[in-house]
């Protein structure tokens, strides 16, 4: 057992003594489970945290413990989140640009949209630079300075992970606001507008400053600086049980209301996968508070923020596409209209008099011009049925 620091030689020493084994017998040491418990709970009494770091390490490697690195999910979901969650945003964007009518609650929800894209694609650049420092791995295993800066990054991605999810679920506030005229459905939904800002900022502010000095966030684990903090673990707990409880009424807010409407069996499709992600995302939601009720700011926690980690990112990432569903779904629309009023107009041109008696067709480089119902009007007003969601005051005048 050379390079064992002092205190936990004492402590194995001490157990040693009540035991069958020898300091020399090393097979008996590494076996004996109830001798291996009593040292680490002497050393948790005993010794600094550093000390029991470096123990712990030297008993995995002389007894030749198996252990196994978790870093290999986190990287693939922050990197599939990022790429895809971007499409859908830029698709998203993509189909308010192409229509005509846009005014300043578009815009408002591109912004708020788009900082949730940002935060999130922060998020999974700081999610890959964990890795290196050992992120996933057990933390008697990780370099010391190397804790202290995955205790730093998992703090900003804390901060990050909770504005995504509220500007996500602003955004989707947003939409309802453009798609739905009724005044009652309305004041409903700017009341959970302004709770759900109100509850982003403050749980923002509460974990930049749930410890005091900020610092002692990443340093408290080594034992060796002095702060006082809020318990993480039930910031964890009051910011998931809430957000649980908004997707649950954001995801039931416009139910009623399309329940008294006939929708065509495209737009019904479409509104029902938009309430299947977001039913996705709130099991996620469920499924992290569980994860969470677990999770200590001491301990192993290098090994495990790593799956706290992944599910938060992929929580983030799928209320981002989730939200810009209707607008991909716009833009499929809208681009496969386009491509079928081209091909009409080469097929109408194929066919036409001037060509069966030799004149010149228009070459494939040749100005076409669109139908005039895709010129004439916006991307919404020139085939209503692809367009994003019908507002419900357009189906009402439309039937009287």
């Amino acid at each position: 057992m050379d390079g064992l620091p002092s205190g936990a030689l004492l402590c194995l020493t001490r157990a040693i003594g009540s035991s069958s084994c020898s300091l020399s017998d090393l097979d008996c040491i590494c076996t004996n489970v109830q001798l291996t418990t009593e040292v680490q709970t002497c050393e948790a009494q005993n010794c600094s945290v550093k000390d029991t770091l470096r123990s712990t390490r030297l008993l995995y490697e002389t007894c030749d413990y198996p252990y196994v690195d978790d870093n290999s999910v986190f990287p693939a979901v922050c990197i599939a989140g990022a790429v895809f969650s971007t499409i859908a945003v830029a698709l998203r964007i993509t189909a308010r640009l192409l229509g005509s009518r846009l005014g300043l609650d578009d815009a408002v929800v591109s912004v708020s949209l788009v900082s949730a894209c940002v935060a999130a694609l922060t998020m999974s650049v700081i999610g890959l630079l964990l890795g290196p420092l050992g992120l996933g791995k057990d933390i008697w295993f990780v370099e010391f300075d190397n804790i202290t800066k995955i205790f730093l990054l998992y703090f900003c991605i804390e901060v990050l992970y909770i504005s995504s999810i509220a500007l996500s679920k602003a955004s989707m506030l947003l939409l309802f606001l453009r798609l739905f005229p009724d005044d009652n459905f309305r004041r409903a939904t700017d009341f959970v507008l302004a709770f759900t800002s109100c509850w982003g900022i403050a749980t923002v502010l509460v974990t930049i400053f749930s410890c005091e000095p900020m610092g002692y966030f990443w340093h408290q684990w080594d034992g060796e600086h002095e702060g006082t903090c809020l318990s993480h673990v039930h910031i964890v707990w009051a910011h998931s049980i809430i957000n649980i409880v908004l997707d649950v009424v954001i995801i039931g807010l416009p139910v009623s209301t399309l329940a008294k409407i006939q929708l065509p069996l495209g737009k019904k499709i479409g509104v029902c996968s938009m309430f299947a992600a977001g039913a996705l995302v709130t099991a996620l939601s469920i499924y992290r508070l569980v994860m969470s009720l677990d999770q200590e700011m001491g301990g192993n926690a290098t090994k495990t923020f790593i799956w706290l980690g992944t599910w938060s990112v992929l929580e983030v990432y799928l209320s981002i596409i989730s939200v810009c569903m209707p607008g991909i779904r716009a833009f499929f629309n809208y681009t496969s209209h386009r491509l079928r009023s081209k091909c009409s107009k080469y097929s109408a041109l194929s066919r036409s008099p001037a060509a069966s008696d030799g004149s010149r067709n228009a070459g494939p480089n040749e100005f076409i011009p669109a139908p005039r119902e895709v010129t004439s009007g916006t991307f919404q007003s020139a085939n209503r049925e692809q367009g994003e969601f019908i507002r419900l005051q357009e189906i009402h005048s439309g039937k009287t």
